[in-house]
């Protein structure tokens, strides 16, 4: 593939809500421009970003696609995201790399959850330029002018319509592009060759009223343009593009452009001015270290760093590592440093993706994605450099994923296969976390929703051919007790020849919340017990603290302290001290008034105003206590101590209370006592739990 300069390249992140059409979009400006030669259909799943399996029978992107175009001399590397709130991870992964934004909006729908989203990740990603476009201008009942207002209602009047649309609905026809003054046509659907001419005469009004609007616009972002404005009462063509290309790529304005893409009426206008209005890769400036010291210019004269954005797992290449040359150019095979991981890494030829496609690239320039095949220890937010000029770049942060499941084999000795499996769609979805928990015995998978998870188990099935159950996983309970216990126990066993005697005397103490567990033989006066069973006593009381009595949770918070006993100068040996106590802890913790403990999290809940009444109601119904709340630009953050039993079907109540808009983060802060009714559902639901265990072992 020949190569592009920085100046001509333009990176997009293709963002929006889930069936905006983005993906669509993404198809139709590859049919625009030659780069595919049939225009794919998400419905026949027949498109090249969404070409696995699960995204076909879905319907829908479920991880980030990579493909590119070329308009003119320009070359657009296109980002396909995933829109649903359950995979939109991949979308602050686009937008890390990214110089463009292109925010996707329902002509019909408008404005919605993971608009607002995408927006938030643009900011939090230092990507100020963002372009809108106005998609599915052919459906009936479709109001261009509100959908305009609705787009500056949410996102400031900077964002500013470079298109007036020539009929909408089933009339939608194409587009005037208001800088060049031409109207861009589109005859019978799936014809990429747009007919560029004069505008309608009876839009003559229309274009120069929107005109003169997006002149003032244009004006107002630079001093020198209202100056030339305020004199001539107008902007020359030139001023005009190349003043609206600035307030682009500063950030200042946002256009908007109409289109649809199953249509493509409007793609090829919209090429156009993509590659006309938004800044190249060097426009962003300096790409600063994790140290924020060091500092690196997007230019192929600097010393070569680049950033892996993406791993991909292809069932027949192997890793796919996506990446952006942040500065330096790239020929042939090349051995960097990986600075994340320290250790040096052989990088074949790069190559370009489009969909599951590749073809070599013969040289990559700075600004440029590309993709890196079969790194052997690299993964995603890793950077690589000149060895002699190392940097590190930030990483993207992955957030903490709110739902587990419990996952089981459906047929035994599949457990290591879920393993091996569970590993490699991990490097591919960063927001995948899977762990055994040793108290529960139980492999738990987290990911973003009940959505992702299901994803991820259909991909077990499908690429690693392992079937598996889901279950929510069990709570971390814990036991203690409220007050002291003393007393007792000999333990004495003669069977013939040399017996077991032991007898210990202790009192089990409560301590404070964190207090874990301490053993105390200081009491003990005139060598009742020889320190040599010191070891034996504990050794026996940490087996019943490891699955307490009540419930078979562990006990914590206990202090035991040894005050007498009785030895046998024959019989007395490890085993019997063990014994005895291991069946005092048992009598003393029954004594002692045993409470289960329950984590309490501290619980973080955004969610919009409107929805604070009942996202509190909510909380309240799952017993949380309110901590606080405050404002955050249109939404609160409401801050709660809720128990952790309480939240494990909350992730799928948040979105249904908020319409998707809710979002929440929680972390254990304390343990507390379980209130009496609950203990006894508990105490009882345990006992098979216990069954089963012992049948087990």
């Amino acid at each position: 593939m020949k190569s592009i300069a920085t100046k001509d390249i333009r990176n997009l992140a293709v963002v929006g809500h889930g069936s905006a059409g983005k993906t669509s979009l993404t198809e139709a400006l590859l049919f625009s421009s030659g780069a595919v030669s049939r225009l794919g259909s998400v419905d026949q799943g027949s498109t090249t970003t969404d070409y696995s399996d699960d995204e076909k029978e879905g319907k829908h992107s479920i991880r980030l696609g990579m493909a590119h175009a070329f308009v003119g001399d320009r070359k657009l590397n296109l980002l396909d995201t995933p829109g649903a709130g359950n995979f939109i991870f991949d979308a602050r992964l686009a937008l890390s790399v990214a110089d463009t934004a292109l925010v996707v909006v329902d002509a019909h729908a408008g404005v919605e959850v993971q608009t607002e989203r995408a927006w938030r990740f643009a900011e939090e990603a230092g990507v100020p330029s963002r372009f809108f476009v106005v998609n599915k201008m052919d459906r009936e009942n479709v109001d261009w002018e509100k959908t305009v207002a609705n787009v500056q209602e949410r996102f400031g009047r900077e964002a500013v319509a470079v298109q007036l649309p020539i009929g909408s609905g089933p009339d939608f026809q194409g587009v005037v592009d208001l800088v060049t003054g031409k109207a861009w046509t589109t005859g019978s659907a799936g014809d990429k060759d747009a007919a560029v001419g004069d505008p309608p005469a009876d839009l003559a009004d229309a274009v120069s009223s929107a005109r003169e609007a997006l002149m003032e616009m244009v004006a107002e972002s630079s001093e020198s343009l209202m100056e030339k404005f305020l004199e001539a009462g107008e902007l020359s063509d030139e001023d005009l593009s190349a003043g609206l290309a600035k307030g682009v790529a500063a950030g200042s304005l946002h256009p908007i452009a109409f289109c649809s893409a199953t249509s493509m009426a409007g793609v090829g206008a919209l090429a156009a001015a993509v590659g006309a209005l938004c800044p190249a890769p060097s426009a962003r400036g300096e790409r600063s270290g994790r140290d924020g010291e060091s500092k690196r210019a997007c230019s192929d004269d600097q010393p070569i760093s680049v950033q892996v954005f993406k791993t991909l797992i292809d069932p027949f290449a192997g890793h796919l590592s996506l990446a952006r040359v942040w500065s330096g150019s790239i020929q042939g095979d090349v051995t960097l440093l990986n600075v994340t991981r320290d250790h040096d890494e052989k990088m074949h030829v790069p190559e370009a993706l489009q969909g599951k496609d590749h073809e070599k690239m013969n040289e990559v320039h700075a600004g440029d994605l590309c993709c890196f095949m079969k790194l052997k220890d690299t993964l995603t937010n890793d950077t690589l450099t000149d060895k002699g000029h190392p940097i590190e770049y930030p990483a993207v942060p992955v957030p903490e994923p709110p739902m587990s499941f419990a996952i089981e084999a459906a047929s035994q000795g599949d457990e290591e296969k879920i393993g091996n499996a569970l590993h490699k769609i991990a490097e591919e979805d960063l927001m995948l976390r899977y762990e055994f928990d040793p108290e529960t015995k139980e492999l738990v998978v987290s990911g973003a929703g009940e959505r992702h998870i299901k994803a991820v188990v259909a991909q077990l099935k499908s690429r690693y051919k392992v079937d598996v159950v889901l279950h929510p996983p069990r709570v971390p309970y814990r036991e203690t007790i409220r007050k002291a216990a003393s007393g007792s126990y000999r333990h004495k066993k003669q069977t013939g020849g040399s017996g077991q005697f032991a007898e210990v005397h202790m009192e089990l103490k409560p301590l404070g919340s964190g207090g874990g567990f301490e053993f105390d033989t200081g009491r003990i006066f005139g060598g009742s017990i020889s320190q040599n069973f010191f070891s034996s006593i504990e050794k026996g009381i940490k087996q019943v603290l490891d699955r307490g009595p009540l419930a078979g949770y562990p006990v914590v918070d206990v202090r035991a302290e040894v005050f007498d006993g009785k030895m046998h100068p024959v019989d007395s040996k490890d085993i019997a001290f063990q014994i005895a106590g291991k069946m005092l802890t048992k009598e003393l913790m029954l004594k002692g008034s045993p409470v289960l403990l329950e984590p309490i999290m501290q619980v973080e809940v955004t969610c919009p105003e409107e929805n604070m009444g009942d996202v509190m109601g909510d909380l309240s119904g799952r017993r949380g206590k309110p901590q606080g709340m405050e404002a955050e630009g249109h939404n609160q953050i409401i801050k709660a101590q809720v128990p952790l039993a309480e939240m494990l079907t909350y992730s799928a109540q948040l979105k249904s209370i908020t319409g998707g808009r809710g979002d929440f983060h929680m972390e254990l802060d304390h343990y507390e006592a379980v209130p009496s009714n609950i203990q006894q559902k508990i105490v009882e639901e345990s006992k098979d739990r216990l069954a089963h265990d012992d049948d087990e072992h």
